[in-house]
């Protein structure tokens, strides 16, 4: 894996970027990731977590895949409360773009992958008045081949 060039920041839903790109574009190659959590910390509007270019080399099948991994499109740890206060008194709403893209020249063998959006204060009084919105979960353009195995969005 490695990190885009740096860009402007996924600040905006009409130009969505990639936060990590597994893989080249048009990459072949053996790609294992496993027991990862990828997750946002903040407002992402334009995160697309992770680009998928990856595809498996011939005559490997499964051979670029994720294993036992979470992306979290989220609030985590308190994040910083003065911001939640301020969110909730101006209703803003959080977005992330895209928790997996499998673009056209990849293939994927997913298991125990979970891509979700959820914020994990709800059980602090006052917190339930924030909305957290994801566009989308996981969007293949993959021509394939393309496993998801024990594996939701």
């Amino acid at each position: 894996m490695r990190r885009p060039q740096q860009r402007l920041p996924a600040s905006h839903r009409l130009d969505p970027r990639a936060v990590i790109q597994a893989g080249a574009a048009n990459s072949q190659g053996v790609l294992e990731i496993s027991d990862m959590v990828f997750t946002t910390a903040g407002p992402a509007p334009g995160a697309i977590m992770i680009e998928w270019n990856a595809h498996d080399p011939s005559g490997q099948q499964a051979a670029a895949g994720m294993w036992d991994s979470h992306i979290r499109l989220v609030l985590i740890l308190s994040w910083i409360w003065d911001a939640l206060t301020t969110m909730v008194q101006t209703g803003w709403r959080l977005r992330q773009y895209l928790g997996i893209y499998l673009t056209s020249g990849s293939s994927a063998y997913l298991e125990g992958t979970w891509v979700w959006t959820a914020d994990h204060d709800l059980d602090t009084p006052g917190s339930s008045d924030i909305s957290i919105f994801t566009g989308r979960g996981i969007f293949s353009g993959s021509q394939g081949p393309v496993w998801l195995i024990g594996t939701c969005a």
